[in-house]
């Protein structure tokens, strides 16, 4: 079977996505909620060399990318402690959409989002985008998309592009 078929991204989100990693060219990228980890998977190929990809799952059954295991709100805070990070340049949200706020006011309260960084959000919540444009820490755009596993239904990947 060929890879890109095992690969469960939409190709509109997967075309955002591998645009946005060939224009930032992150240094360290986060992705909250990997699943099987298809979104890693897709921009594996466009992250430029020595880049650190970290994933971070909450239900075990999902870890076949393994990372880190454990809830964000958990593991984001001992990201800098435990594996010396800086700050991320490029953020995937692909998780419980019920805490994309919280996680994102999490990363901006531990400084882990570095001056330029993409937050990429998929099926973004309108809270979600609420609290980043009232922020002012963000400039906010929405793409289209459609739903991976039922593509008549559409949807939407949001694209915050921190401020610093």
């Amino acid at each position: 079977m060929h890879a890109c078929k095992c690969v469960r991204v939409c190709v509109c989100s997967g075309h955002l996505l591998e645009r946005v990693v060939q224009v930032l060219q992150p240094r360290w990228v986060l992705q909250l909620g990997c699943r099987q980890g298809y979104a890693a998977l897709w921009v594996t190929p466009w992250l430029p060399l020595n880049t650190t990809l970290m994933l971070i799952e909450s239900k075990r059954e999902n870890l076949h990318v393994i990372f880190i295991q454990g809830h964000s709100s958990e593991k984001l805070p001992q990201l800098r402690s435990e594996f010396l990070v800086a700050s991320f340049h490029l953020v995937l949200m692909t998780h419980n959409t019920n805490t994309f706020r919280q996680d994102l006011e999490l990363l901006l309260s531990l400084a882990l989002l570095a001056p330029g960084a993409i937050v990429l959000a998929d099926h973004a919540p309108r809270p979600l985008l609420r609290a980043a444009r009232s922020s002012g820490r963000f400039d906010v755009r929405t793409r289209p998309a459609m739903l991976q596993y039922e593509p008549r239904l559409r949807d939407g990947v949001a694209q915050l592009n921190f401020l610093g």
